[in-house]
């Protein structure tokens, strides 16, 4: 057997098989492993990850203001220049009115004046050198209010009758007690006639005076009781008197107390109509800011300029703002995007390899879509420095393009993700 495997191999071959293999053949099978090894780690430790596009404006938490006419007409005054900070509830402009503000304001002023005299003052002052304008028609009906209590309160004629009917009062009650003095003596004077008319008809009894006398003493006590009941009757009358005439008071100053009420009430009805109508002139005809910040003029705005109603004059930009930007993502890849996730934001107006990119963080994502758009707010992280440390103004609602970086995977997932898709396909 051994002779004929012998026989079946020529001489080359034998000397083919028995030389030992290179270096390469050796270790060719281990360096490739070695190297599949390496680029699998490779793969599994470098990282990089996916960014969602989207498109945006940049906004302000607190938006600018913008001053809007409420009155056509002409411009009277410009308080501030353009780009002038200024504080809330400044006066920016006044519009051309037939009223003047000065004196408005003054009238203002003296009628939050808690002292009364300078309020009656105020109402009898000359009116020939103020200008009141449309707001003269209240201020007169206030000045008539005034006038009005006034002469009330000047006119003697309920405290002549007051004081007139108190000395009546005090007379009759005089009287009373006199009254009642000469009651008590009628009545003393009436209990000795008793006595003597009771005598007098024991005598008579017995005889010893005559008739015609007894009737004398009789007639005496009869007069001498209508005399006590006269009396009696006068001062009840008396009394009736002083207590008609107590209630007349009572009336007399309660009326009196009724129209000083009504009259005090008119005063402050047309008072505070009068400062209705200039908080309404104010508001129509002197532009003031709500808030601080900077001003900012829609035009070139001079004084005697005409300006429409509902023209838009001034934009007052706040000083200290939140920027945010109010951005839209494709429904497409949107459920990588989680809040707290950094954004690249470039603004359209500044390009990104001059002045870098503005960076944020997603702080909201809306719910459910919109127009296959989901609504998504992010806050910015430097406000608006870019990466280039450069500052860049803010323009209200200037356009932006965003990218948010969604969580890193590795190479080697990725390239497993593509396989199994493949493989799913042939399944």
């Amino acid at each position: 057997m051994e002779e004929k495997n012998i026989a079946l191999r020529s001489e080359p071959m034998n000397e083919f098989l028995s030389r030992p293999p290179s270096w390469m053949l050796r270790y060719g099978l281990v360096v490739v492993f070695c190297l599949l090894v390496c680029l699998g780690l490779v793969a599994h430790f470098l990282r990089y990850s996916d960014v969602v596009k989207g498109n945006g404006v940049l906004i302000t938490k607190n938006p600018p203001l913008h001053i809007i006419t409420k009155s056509g007409g002409k411009i009277v005054q410009l308080y501030y220049p353009n780009g002038t900070l200024i504080k809330r509830d400044s006066i920016l402009a006044e519009m051309e009115s037939s009223a003047n503000f000065q004196d408005l304001e003054l009238l203002k002023s003296k009628l939050q004046e808690t002292d009364s005299a300078a309020l009656y003052k105020l109402a009898f002052s000359e009116d020939s050198v103020v200008q009141y304008g449309e707001i003269n028609p209240p201020y007169l009906a206030w000045k008539k209010a005034v006038l009005d209590f006034q002469t009330f309160v000047q006119d003697k004629t309920t405290a002549i009758r007051l004081r007139n009917l108190q000395t009546q009062i005090g007379q009759n009650q005089a009287l009373v007690r006199l009254s009642k003095q000469q009651l008590g003596w009628l009545k003393k004077e009436l209990d000795l006639t008793l006595e003597r008319t009771e005598a007098e008809q024991s005598l008579y009894k017995e005889g010893m005076t005559s008739k015609m006398d007894f009737y004398e003493k009789q007639k005496d006590y009869l007069n001498k009781q209508g005399q006590a009941t006269a009396a009696e009757k006068g001062m009840v009358q008396l009394q009736m008197t002083i207590t008609d005439q107590q209630k007349q008071v009572a009336e007399l100053r309660e009326n009196y107390q009724s129209e000083v009420s009504k009259l005090l009430d008119a005063i402050a009805q047309s008072k505070m109509s009068l400062l209705n109508m200039i908080s309404t002139w104010t508001q129509s005809y002197i532009i003031r800011s709500a808030i601080d910040g900077k001003i900012a003029y829609t035009k070139d705005w001079q004084p005697n300029m005409n300006v429409k109603a509902q023209e838009d004059l001034f934009t007052i930009i706040p000083h200290q703002q939140q920027y945010l930007v109010a951005a839209s993502i494709p429904t497409q890849n949107a459920g990588a995007v989680k809040v707290g996730q950094e954004v690249q934001i470039v603004n359209a107006s500044f390009p990104e390899d001059k002045y870098g990119f503005l960076e944020g963080k997603v702080k909201r994502i809306s719910l459910t879509p919109d127009q296959e758009k989901y609504r998504i707010d992010i806050a910015l992280t430097n406000g608006l420095q870019t990466t280039f440390k450069k500052s860049i103004p803010y323009k209200p609602e200037s356009n932006v393009s965003i990218d948010i970086v969604t969580e890193k995977m590795s190479l080697l997932d990725r390239l497993l993700m593509q396989i199994r898709k493949l493989l799913d396909k042939r399944i």
